[in-house]
């Protein structure tokens, strides 16, 4: 995968800009063309019903006529399905393009949802990975909130997340939330992104197929339901014999009322066979009913995943395709194949009123419907549910590869390295910080300098440098880009203590939920993996003379080979110990005071920090005078009473 460092994104702004234009003009032309057919079915069906009835003309003649006129109907059908085909897939993608123009350059804004996608109501309806699976970690509550995965406007789900179906951003949470462990599965993943984020028109026209799906959650849900569900509808023989004795019972009740409007007494046998077929429609409707009802409604989406399905396999611009994308494209292909079958065959379940007793009574209808589309989704279910797996994969590697391309440089690919643990960025950026505002820094531990202490004053960029370490070595370990010049890291179990808070719930109060977090980064990893810690003010809930005993202790045991950490802090005696320590190293941020008050660079430099500036801060914010002066006082002599 080529780095994104020098993509040109005012070029990328500029082509989506035309795209968006050019996109309307195909939208208009095409919605005018399924019209032109709509009208031309109707003149058609009119002009074949006036053939029929002209007077003066024989009856030959008269049904070539109408046969002309029902073939150039049936011709004109085809035409609309094409035509509202292209309108639908040309509204998809204008619409992305769009969503694209606003991304473009890296802006932080919200495309589609950012809250965490929730669970179907039956948990048996969870569809599994298909693709670059491996060995992962879950991410805690503390990790999701430390690293503003789900935040409130932007979190890094809302950033990432392209997906049109819940499907889709089930598999990008789950991907999220689970990174991965081994640098194999790591590198395949970061070739898919790579493959989708290098084909600009491919990409757009792929999250364009599968727009049209949108709300369409809950019905989706269902469908996954009905398909993981279905069984046999009973032994195949017997329901195949029922249903030809439907069949000819239906043939033989109508004989008897053509025999009865000739003047033939035959009625009373063709109601007798018309009881017999509302005795079995009453005795098969329970197990009918229960499978009917797990389908009932499911047609159109049925009809538009068919769609969408066709729509984002049939794109092929030429460029390269990985294997994995492209098995994903074949099992698209499947679903696209057999999804239709199924609409045609769930529309046969839409009747109802008083047709529906009376075709029942004539040939047991619902038996031959629910037969139909159970029988279907039976021999094609697992197809198309593997087709729907790999259509919420293709959706979230399509969300990865829009923010690798989408995302202002220096954008990089990861050196995943395998290992000595080791952790390396160069001009990294928080994805969450506007492109404009955001200062890069650098971060550099191995198996000689394992631990950083980061010291600075209030405000100076401490805690934000640590979430930038954790959301870009998160980003590595999916497989999807980093806003970094370059990274080179092992893969870690990442553990984090930045934004603590206490449970009263759960009877937890603030240190303890403190202590408890803490123990996840001294404990030994389960499998031997490295871990990554990151920790703002460890044990800041209790008073400062056990605050730093604890923390300095914390410090000396995560020192150790295959532990590698980051830690801030306010403590200048922390500093001064780690300046002792072996494999541990200082580093600092700090401000300057000038005419217009602090000002900040927000840049990481060697050592600890001088500065300080919080009694600088009650200033600006118009504390009294005697506040402040005392402060510096206490600052100068030590806590003595006046």
């Amino acid at each position: 995968m080529a780095d994104f460092e020098d993509q040109d994104q005012a070029g990328l702004r500029e082509w989506l800009a035309r795209l968006a234009v050019q996109l309307e003009r195909q939208y208009a032309s095409a919605q005018a063309a399924e019209g032109r057919c709509s009208w031309g079915r109707l003149l058609a069906v009119v002009a074949a019903a006036l053939s029929w009835i002209v007077p003066g003309v024989w009856v030959s003649l008269r049904l070539v006529i109408c046969a002309g006129f029902l073939v150039a109907f049936a011709a004109l059908v085809r035409r609309h399905r094409r035509f509202r085909f292209q309108r639908l897939q040309i509204e998809g993608e204008r619409v992305v393009a769009k969503e694209s123009l606003r991304r473009a350059g890296g802006a932080v804004v919200l495309i589609r949802a950012g809250t965490r996608p929730r669970q179907p109501l039956d948990s048996s309806a969870i569809l599994t990975p298909c693709a670059t699976t491996g060995v992962t970690f879950s991410l805690t509550t503390q990790e999701l909130e430390d690293l503003d995965i789900y935040a409130q406007p932007v979190g890094l789900f809302g950033l990432l997340n392209r997906c049109s179906t819940r499907l889709g951003a089930r598999r990008l949470r789950d991907i999220l939330e689970n990174p991965l462990l081994e640098a194999a599965p790591i590198r395949r993943r970061q070739k898919n992104v790579a493959s989708l984020a290098d084909n600009d028109r491919g990409r757009l026209s792929a999250l364009g197929s599968l727009a049209r799906l949108r709300r369409m959650d809950d019905s989706m849900d269902r469908m996954v339901t009905a398909l993981l569900g279905v069984e046999p509808l009973g032994h195949a023989i017997g329901f195949t014999i029922l249903s030809i004795a439907s069949i000819l019972i239906g043939i033989a009740i109508l004989v008897s009322l053509a025999l009865v409007i000739n003047g033939h007494f035959a009625a009373t046998a063709g109601f007798s066979l018309m009881l017999i077929n509302l005795i079995a429609w009453r005795l098969l409707r329970p197990t009918l009913a229960r499978h009917w009802l797990a389908w009932r409604e499911l047609s159109p989406v049925a009809a538009l995943l068919g769609e969408a399905a066709l729509g984002a396999a049939s794109e092929d611009s030429g460029a390269p395709r990985t294997d994995e994308i492209e098995s994903l494209i074949s099992q698209l292909q499947k679903l696209a194949a057999f999804a239709p079958g199924l609409s045609r065959r769930l529309g046969w379940l839409n009747i109802g009123g008083p047709m529906h007793g009376v075709v029942n009574a004539l040939i047991l209808y619902d038996l031959h419907a629910v037969w139909a589309v159970n029988r279907h989704a039976v021999r094609h279910g697992a197809q198309m549910i593997a087709g729907l797996r790999a259509m919420a994969e293709i959706e979230a590697l399509l969300s990865l590869a829009a923010f690798a391309r989408e995302s202002a440089g220096p954008v990089c690919c990861p050196t995943i390295v395998e290992g000595a643990p080791q952790l390396q960025i160069q001009a990294g950026r928080h994805p969450l910080i506007d492109p404009a505002h955001a200062v890069a820094n650098d971060v550099k531990l191995d198996a000689s300098l394992r631990l950083a202490l980061v010291t600075g004053s209030n405000m100076s960029g401490k805690s934000t440098y640590l979430r930038m370490v954790g959301v870009n070595c998160l980003l590595a370990q999916i497989g999807a880009p980093v806003l970094a010049r370059e990274i080179t890291l092992s893969p870690s179990r990442i553990v984090t203590d930045l934004n603590v808070s206490d449970s009263l719930g759960g009877g937890e109060s603030y240190f303890l939920a403190e202590v408890r977090h803490v123990r996840r980064l001294i404990e030994a990893s389960p499998d031997s993996t490295c871990v990554l810690g990151l920790l703002d003010e460890p044990f800041r809930g209790t008073n400062s003379d056990e605050r730093l005993a604890c923390t300095a202790a914390v410090l000396e045991y995560i020192n150790q080979p295959g532990k590698l950490s980051i830690v801030a802090t306010h403590e200048q005696q922390l500093a001064a110990l780690v300046e002792q320590m072996p494999g541990a190293t200082n580093f600092h941020f700090n401000e300057t005071l000038g005419p217009q008050g602090l000002s900040f660079d927000y840049r990481m430099k060697n050592g600890r920090a001088t500065t300080r500036n919080a009694i600088e801060v009650l200033a600006r914010e118009a504390y009294p005078p005697e506040i402040l002066e005392r402060a510096r006082q206490i600052c100068r002599q030590g806590m003595k009473p006046q």
